[in-house]
């Protein structure tokens, strides 16, 4: 099977998307469960009993200041949802910190945009509607990569911005398919359900919630979860709320 056949055939990449315009099978559906349960399930439990990493943080880093994260907080203060553009912020700061304390280093540019951007879908039903996929990630993602290209970034980074976002609703993606896209999955897990939050230095945590406070997000996403499983019962959302992430939200320990 060729490079191209395979990305379309992975659940949640953008070839996928263009492919099922964010349908999952029967069969996508029960691998996706496996995949990202089990994981998500422990890291809830290290969300409150684990220790810090060692090599984790003590303050967040400095935001590039750069054409393309301008355009990104231009992009999400347009939809009037504050509550989403600070989880792109606090998805950042978790994420980067994880990929930190593992010794990575993550392109913090691509992860912020990617971070800022990944719910754009989520407060703009019309563009999605436009984008003609059931997920809201393909809207989200196409944005992003719009950004990327008007900025004049290559090639590689404006697939990898992309992908990223696209593959961030899989609840779980491996280091082979991107360190971004790894690290945006697990940030954004992080700030919805506090997973592994308890890995972060208390004082990197009291940082990043008092300079992005999380009003009403818990709320207004867990509404969006349920509304997603009767809007678009096929999609990645939906299965993630029928899998009970909105309890898990509500039981986060922020």
């Amino acid at each position: 099977m060729d490079d191209t056949r395979h990305d379309a055939d992975t659940v949640g990449t953008l070839a996928w998307l263009r492919r099922t315009e964010g349908r999952l099978s029967l069969k996508e559906r029960l691998g996706l469960m496996q995949a990202a349960l089990g994981p998500a399930l422990g890291d809830l439990v290290r969300a409150r009993w684990a220790r810090a990493l060692p090599g984790a943080p003590a303050q967040p880093v400095p935001w590039p200041d750069t054409p393309a994260v301008a355009r990104a907080l231009q992009a999400m203060a347009a939809t009037g949802r504050t509550d989403l553009l600070h989880h792109g912020w606090r998805t950042h700061a978790w994420g980067w910190a994880f990929g930190v304390a593992e010794g990575h280093a993550p392109d913090v540019e691509l992860l912020l945009v990617a971070s800022l951007l990944h719910d754009l879908g989520v407060a703009d039903p019309d563009g999605r509607q436009a984008s003609g996929c059931q997920c809201f990630t393909g809207h989200s993602a196409a944005v992003a990569m719009h950004t990327a290209q008007a900025c004049g970034w290559n090639a590689e980074r404006t697939h990898a911005v992309g992908q990223a976002i696209a593959l961030h609703m899989n609840g779980a993606v491996p280091l082979s398919q991107g360190l971004e896209a790894h690290l945006l999955v697990r940030g954004a897990a992080c700030d919805v359900t506090g997973a592994r939050l308890a890995q972060l230095p208390r004082s990197y945590r009291q940082a990043v919630l008092q300079a992005h406070p999380r009003l009403d997000f818990d709320a207004r996403f867990t509404a969006f979860l349920a509304a997603e499983r009767q809007r678009q019962p096929d999609t990645r959302a939906a299965l993630l709320a029928q899998l009970g992430v909105g309890w898990m939200i509500r039981f986060n320990p922020f």
